[in-house]
């Protein structure tokens, strides 16, 4: 077993594979192939569930920015225009959501948004990652989304990181 951990721990370092994921995760993380894989990665270890339902990617599986892409046209969130450019594509502002409620959800503000996670047309979202949003994260600012951010990460590198 210890030839085989080294081996493997020898080809991420030559290839700097776990550097990389790490800073990368820090920084914008914009049409990443890989994102959907990691928010599930966060889905499955969100609960103590020892045979979780598999959560499949396809098209319906949708990655939600919590701070919408577009400026909302009524009740603008807690964030200046740098803080806006500087968020929409970090980690801690993506979470998953299925086609309907990421369609419902599109651009609009942090409070409506929290109504269609939680009850729209009396269902909330069934993704654990995304109901602690409204449970744990509210109000929406750079200083949650920041907490959120390093939260996430802190569970990815526990993980994946192997070694």
């Amino acid at each position: 077993m210890k030839d085989f951990k080294d081996l493997i721990k020898e080809n991420l370092d030559n290839y700097q594979r776990t550097t990389t994921y790490k800073e990368i995760l820090k920084n914008d993380i914009k049409d990443r192939k890989w994102l959907k894989p990691i928010l599930i990665l966060l889905e499955y270890f969100a609960t103590d569930d020892i045979s979780p339902n598999e959560i499949k990617i396809n098209r319906k599986l949708q990655v939600e920015h919590i701070l919408p892409q577009r400026k909302p046209k009524k009740n603008p969130q807690e964030f200046t225009d740098e803080e806006r450019k500087d968020s929409i594509y970090k980690l801690g502002n993506l979470t998953l959501l299925y086609g309907r409620k990421n369609i419902q959800a599109s651009n609009k503000s942090f409070s409506e948004k929290m109504e269609i996670y939680q009850n729209k047309d009396g269902l909330r979202t069934c993704f654990e990652s995304t109901q602690r949003i409204y449970q744990f994260y509210t109000p929406w600012n750079p200083d949650e989304l920041k907490n959120r951010q390093n939260e996430m990460i802190k569970k990815i590198n526990e993980k994946l990181d192997i070694f």
